[in-house]
């Protein structure tokens, strides 16, 4: 009754963050699903979410093996930095012609997405594939305009990376203060709820 949203893991398409193959993802994804629903059946379990829009193909042989039958929600890492946020016209189109090509009538949610953001305190040279750090306008832009266009393309959650994390979250590197995009993400909320 505590937690209600399961994410059954995450990026499986990374060799750094899953070594087995496909039809084992499948067999742990029917283990969980079904455990999972057995303690609350109002659990809502997210297939596992592969990383980028690159990794389609993934998402697109999980599906064919029958992935769609052990969730809820199609979930989907939605990365599209160092890129613009406009990509994700393109790249939401993407995943939901597989969902489609697939028969499955389910949400799809963005279960992770961001940028690396300027700190006003310190900054470190991490997540270094996210490009050159936005600045703090630049961070507040395109957290709205990712909300907007996920919103837009039919995409019913999105949950931002991260609240506190040293490079790509929306508090400075002490992880309290928060930047400036945390004040765009409480207007944004406003305007959208």
């Amino acid at each position: 009754g505590v937690v209600l949203h399961y994410e059954l893991w995450g990026e499986p398409d990374l060799p750094s963050s899953y070594s087995g193959n496909i039809d084992q993802l499948l067999a742990l994804s029917r283990i969980a699903y079904f455990a999972l629903k057995a303690v609350d059946s109002n659990i809502t379990v997210i297939s596992p979410a592969v990383s980028r829009a690159s990794s389609i193909s993934y998402l697109d042989r999980y599906l064919e093996r029958g992935g769609g039958d052990f969730s809820d929600v199609i979930g989907f890492h939605f990365y599209v930095a160092p890129g613009r946020p406009e990509i994700l016209v393109k790249d939401i189109s993407d995943v939901k012609t597989i969902v489609a090509k697939h028969r499955l009538i389910k949400p799809i949610w963005n279960t992770e997405i961001g940028w690396r953001i300027i700190n006003g305190d310190k900054n470190v040279d991490t997540e270094l594939w996210a490009g050159v750090p936005l600045t703090s306008e630049q961070a507040a832009a395109y957290f709205a305009r990712s909300v907007l266009l996920s919103w837009s393309g039919g995409i019913e959650r999105m949950f931002w990376y991260a609240w506190g994390h040293r490079s790509m979250g929306m508090t400075e590197y002490d992880l309290r203060t928060p930047k400036f995009i945390a004040i765009a993400y409480d207007v944004l909320r406003t305007w959208i709820d």
